[in-house]
Order: C-alpha cells, then sequence, then structure tokens
C-alpha cells in the first residue's frame, strides 16, 4: 500500500505567524480594477479601488508579500492589460532564476465580468467583456 502524503504544506504559515517573504521566496500580489470604479451600495458604498488597497496593505504588511496595483483603462483594456501581466511574469521569472526560488504571483481582479454591469435594465449577466 503506498505511503500517505501530508497534504498541508509546512511553509503554510498561520494568522499569527511572522510576515512571508523570506529570502527564499518570491510573492506577489497584483490588484486589478477598472479605471471607472464607482462605489457600490452592495459593497459598503466602497470602490474597487478602495477593496484593493485594503487586500495590498495586510498583504504587504502583515504577510511581507510584494503589492502593485494596475489600473485597467478604459482605452484599449485588454491589450494594455496584457501587456502589464506578461511585463510582471517576465520580471518575476528573471528574479525567480536570480535568486533561485520560488516564486508566486496572485493576480487579484476587483471588478465585473460583463459590460453592462452599469446598466441594471439589461439582463445580459456573467458575459465576460473580452468575450464579445
Amino acid at each position: 500500500m503506498p505511503k500517505r502524503q501530508n497534504l498541508i504544506s509546512p511553509n503554510l504559515r498561520t494568522r499569527d505567524s511572522q510576515p512571508s517573504n523570506a529570502p527564499g521566496e518570491i510573492i506577489r500580489l497584483i490588484t486589478l480594477h477598472w479605471e471607472e470604479d464607482p462605489a457600490n451600495n452592495d459593497r459598503g458604498g466602497k470602490n474597487f479601488s478602495e477593496e484593493a488597497n485594503e487586500l495590498r496593505k495586510i498583504c504587504q504588511n502583515k504577510l511581507g508579500f510584494e503589492v502593485d496595483n494596475f489600473i485597467i483603462p478604459s482605452e484599449n483594456p485588454q491589450f494594455k492589460l496584457l501587456n502589464y501581466i506578461e511585463k510582471t511574469v517576465s520580471e518575476t521569472n528573471q528574479a525567480k532564476r536570480e535568486k533561485r526560488c520560488p516564486a508566486l504571483i496572485i493576480f487579484h481582479y476587483g471588478g465585473h465580468g460583463d459590460p453592462n454591469d452599469q446598466d441594471r435594465d439589461i439582463q445580459k449577466r456573467g458575459e465576460a467583456v473580452w468575450a464579445q
């Protein structure tokens, strides 16, 4: 009978532990949200940029992650976002090779998935913006 593997990584940190980005690892959090970012009553009046800011503070100050924010522009968003992602992945891979350590990039998207999310009269929900 095969030996059962431990599924819990010894590197997982508890909420009260020390910051994460030890010399032997790279962890980056990238928050993404739209340039046009109105407040939403479903989120207590916060907009996605405020939520992203809070998440970055927690991940940087409490967990020691490297953090960055990308504001998705209204003009030519797909091209600019894909370029940003490609640049971020390339830079992280280079740092990973130089430091000879594992790396993780976490992308957090704050926003909606359909182009009509501001129009309550249109019930066309769940369609990705890029799928048009």
